[in-house]
């Protein structure tokens, strides 16, 4: 062994292995060799058989180009842990029919062993292989036969850092883990999930390594992003990945150790995490021009910009997280992972650990997943402090303020609504744009990340409660209070906003008459109201409806999409549901719009089998449905055969929009957790619609008879509805059947007696 440095290996180390360890071992060694030399992956194949009189050999290595280590062309290898003995190798070499085959067609021979033994008994072992080759006639050739003891496997696995750092002997002064060790860690256990964003930067990261820049290549990006997650995947099943070696962190890693490989002529991958720009360039000096390691370092953007070609990571693409936080955390449901993703702004480890949070049951609103320690992983120390954090406690209460021009007007409201000093609100809105966290919205300015803006709104709330219902509401004007209250959705505490929303939804309010929810133009405030107290606003829309006339409901053509938008969130929980599925069914008996999401097609929309837009289960809905099917009101009867067929659909969606509650964590929308159990909703929805061919009105009867006889169709690959659909319709008279159904029925289906 050269010397005692970093990644030094004993062959004291090599001889201890026994077995199919060591085998595995000079496996690496060979991989090692090949991935250095360039030699694809597919012309080594290993047995791991040792220590076994056999015809075959321990590796086979095709294609090979010659260095240090091993022969040109192909060479077969036999594995032997501790020693074998001059005879005992040419005895097994003479059995060896593979190997000798290999020899005879002018390939090499290499005899493996793990002790460490002298020059002569290495000369010794040579010589009875090579006695065999002319007994078997095969014209020898110097260096066709080698014999490798352990220090020599000792010297060749100190040429990669990775081998020194192997489990299987852990060499003397390690620094890092090996790319398996790095792979199974923890922190990175959960399924990789690509997306063309991230594959396209897995091609261009390794597009940058196999290239080999001397100064290395340089990846950055935001707190979270999966920086070591994509250069992982990039090294991953790759011809260096074997190479790899990988430290979590720069101070863990001294310079000169670069210097000192590169002296030795050691070839590595070397990831060094947690890395800034500047120490990146520190590294590459050590290296020198025609090197063998190759440099990856991975760290948060920075003002500096290394030498080095530089990979720079976005922020994960929302459907891709929500993918990982699903797969990652099977007890997550869709609606919950929503709310993390909205919240996290690309951060997938913060994410993850929401997602465990909202599993575990710990959590139901946005305010509770972000604590002063996770606001560190955006923002650090970059918060302002004393009264200017009051001030930006302040600005973070609307979803964006006023700036500029005549609507700097905006922020002097605000100082005299919450008795916070104008200047400070200058002050504070310039140390957050210093460091990122104000972003421009043409003359408005607005906080961010979400998190960071989510937890200092949380923080104003807390502090201003009583200043905001009595100093700051009566300033404002109705689009200011519809930005108070869209930060408010975001922040989803409930707690926080009851005195106010209380004011808002009092006598005189939005909801004391249609004209002033007509005034809500955009909803916007109405529905923000039906997420922070939504059992509050669901009483006090049913009450304004019950109080309105069909005729009333019908003029009142402004106040109809707010309430419909709130209600779409109010029908959302099982809580409320029953309540907002009437309100919403009075509307719709008096339809007024001609849209796809009028409340007539948001009620139907209530009883699809597997996408509803409600969390309230099959059986809940369709209790509440045959309720309906018994109504005295002849346009209740219509929408309840409408919903039934919706229920019977082959072919469902549905639009995104009551189950998006700001920051809150709704419950998971409300489908069959069995096959069986939607077989049996679909049936109950054929009953339904038996009744109703019996109707008084007949139009209803002949809607409900068109789409049972269309549900057979529909359900042919269905045996248990097709079946009930059979039953069902084999009850009609002859009068009430179809022409022709009967014969029709036959060839489909074969109808009970």
């Amino acid at each position: 062994m050269a010397e005692f440095g970093p990644y030094s290996v004993d062959p004291a180390q090599i001889a201890g292995l026994t077995g199919a360890d060591f085998a595995a071992f000079v496996v690496q060694l060979l991989d090692a060799e090949r991935a250095r030399a360039g030699i694809e992956g597919a012309a080594l194949t290993a047995t791991y058989r040792t220590n076994a009189a056999d015809g075959g050999v321990d590796a086979d290595l095709r294609r090979g180009t010659k260095t240090t280590w091993i022969p040109e062309g192909e060479s077969a290898w036999q594995f032997k842990a501790g020693d074998a003995g001059p005879q005992t190798s040419a005895s097994e070499l003479r059995l060896a029919s593979a190997a000798l085959a290999i020899l005879t067609a002018g390939g090499s021979y290499r005899l493996v062993l793990g002790k460490s033994i002298a020059p002569e008994q290495i000369t010794d072992r040579r010589e009875a292989l090579e006695a065999v080759l002319k007994d078997c006639a095969i014209a020898a050739r110097p260096g066709q036969i080698e014999v490798l003891n352990g220090d020599a496997l000792a010297r060749w696995a100190e040429e990669f850092p990775a081998l020194a750092s192997s489990p299987l002997i852990r060499g003397m002064h390690i620094i890092g883990q090996t790319f398996d060790e790095w792979s199974n860690s923890a922190m990175h256990c959960s399924a990789w999930i690509g997306s063309e964003v991230r594959d396209q930067e897995i091609v261009d990261l390794r597009r940058e390594i196999d290239e080999g820049d001397d100064l290395g290549v340089r990846v950055e990006g935001g707190s979270g992003f999966g920086k070591s997650r994509i250069v992982m995947e990039a090294l991953r099943d790759q011809v260096n990945e074997v190479l790899v070696v990988y430290v979590p962190s720069e101070d863990q890693f001294d310079p000169a150790i670069l210097s000192r490989l590169h002296r030795q002529g050691r070839a590595a991958v070397m990831v060094i995490d947690e890395c800034d720009a500047r120490r990146h360039d520190t590294f590459a000096g050590m290296l020198q021009t025609g090197t063998k390691i190759r440099l990856v370092t991975i760290g948060e953007r920075s003002t500096r910009t290394a030498r080095a070609p530089m990979i720079e990571i976005t922020p994960i693409e929302e459907n891709t997280l929500s993918q990982i936080l699903l797969t990652s955390e099977p007890g997550l449901w869709h609606e919950a992972a929503r709310v993390i993703v909205d919240m996290v702004d690309g951060d997938i480890d913060y994410a993850l650990k929401c997602a465990r949070a909202v599993v575990a049951h710990r959590s139901t609103n946005a305010r509770e997943l972000i604590t002063p320690d996770e606001v560190r992983r955006f923002v650090a120390d970059r918060l302002p402090r004393g009264a200017l954090f009051l001030a930006s406690c302040a600005l973070a209460l609307f979803s964006r303020i006023g700036f500029e021009g005549e609507l700097e007007e905006e922020l002097h409201t605000v100082a005299t609504g919450l008795e916070v000093p104008a200047a400070d609100l200058f002050s504070a809105a310039a140390e957050l744009s210093a460091t990122g966290l104000l972003t421009t919205q043409g003359r408005y300015r607005s906080v961010g990340p979400n998190a960071v803006a989510i937890y200092l709104a949380s923080q104003g709330w807390s502090l201003f409660r009583s200043r905001i219902l009595t100093g700051l509401m009566p300033l404002l004007n109705e689009n200011q209070v519809e930005r108070l209250f869209s930060r408010a959705a975001q922040i989803g505490d409930r707690t926080l906003t009851r005195e106010v929303v209380d004011q808002l939804l009092g006598n005189g309010g939005i909801l004391s008459s249609l004209e002033n929810v007509a005034n809500d133009r955009r909803g916007r405030l109405l529905g923000n109201l039906a997420i922070l107290s939504p059992e509050r606003v669901t009483s006090r829309v049913v009450n304004l409806i019950a109080a309105s006339s069909d005729d009333e409901l019908l003029r009142a053509s402004g106040a109809r999409r707010p309430l419909v938008w709130a209600l779409q969130k109010l029908v959302w929980h099982t809580t409320t549901f029953e309540e907002a599925a009437d309100a919403m069914l009075r509307l719709a008996t008096v339809e007024n719009e001609n849209i796809a999401n009028n409340s007539s097609a948001e009620w139907i929309g209530l009883f699809a089998t597997m996408l509803p837009s409600t969390a309230a289960t099959p059986a809940a809905r369709l209790s509440y449905l045959l309720r309906k099917a018994a109504s005295d009101d002849m346009r209740i009867r219509i929408l309840v055969a409408k919903a039934a067929e919706r229920a019977l659909s082959t072919s469902e969606w549905s639009m995104v929009s009551g189950e998006v509650q700001g920051g809150v964590v709704v419950e998971p929308r409300g489908q069959p957790t069995t096959w069986g159990q939607a077989w049996e909703y679909q049936c109950a929805m054929l009953d339904i619609l038996r009744e109703l061919v019996n109707d008084a009105e007949p139009q209803i009867g002949i809607d409900a008879l068109k789409i049972l006889t269309d549900s057979v169709q529909a359900h042919l690959d269905q045996p248990k509805v097709r079946d009930h659909s059979a039953e069902v319709l084999a009850t009609l008279s002859a009068s009430q059947a179809p022409r022709g159904s009967r014969q029709t029925l036959g060839t489909l289906l074969v109808i009970p007696a």
